[in-house]
């Protein structure tokens, strides 16, 4: 997570309820902690770039929080979307390209937090990508549900193909 780019998500581990972005926006917020669709409100980029200091932004979720596919991808296109259509599709890109290259760095090291920053951040340039160009990812991970899309088998049985 280097530079104004990351797009990792904050939040502290606590024992009040989490908000959940999809209900923020009517006022409400949702009780249920056991519930696997929750995610953790991010802290704005404008905040972490302008250094506002206004409080920690972990790296990752707490342990076990869960984020449904489609609920992300939402609450990236939230929070970036104005400014990811701004900025294109060819531009944006480039920009996940570059976070590819810092998770390779993370993955050649030995800091785990580092690697878990870094496919957080891929994941979210990722959707905004499928976001600009109109692809549900729910939709698009569920060709996987079946098994290999090609045998259907789990695991795949395809003969392995050798670059």
């Amino acid at each position: 997570m280097r530079g104004p780019r990351s797009r990792g998500h904050a939040g502290a581990c606590a024992s009040a309820p989490v908000p959940d972005p999809c209900v923020r926006r009517s006022g409400g917020f949702r009780q249920d902690r056991g519930r696997s669709d929750r995610i953790l409100p991010p802290v704005s980029v404008r905040d972490r770039i302008q250094g506002s200091g206004k409080g920690p932004h972990p790296n990752t979720a707490c342990r076990g929080d869960v984020v449904e596919i489609a609920r992300f991808q939402a609450q990236i296109a939230a929070i970036y979307g104005d400014r990811d259509r701004r900025r294109g599709a060819a531009a944006t890109f480039q920009w996940f390209v570059e976070e590819v290259g810092e998770l390779a760095r993370a993955l050649r090291g030995k800091d785990r937090r580092a690697v878990e920053e870094e496919f957080s951040d891929v994941l979210a340039w990722l959707v905004t990508l499928a976001d600009l160009h109109g692809v549900d990812m729910a939709h698009a991970a569920a060709r996987y549900t079946a098994g290999c899309p090609k045998c259907r088998a789990v695991p795949c049985a395809c003969p392995e193909e050798i670059p």
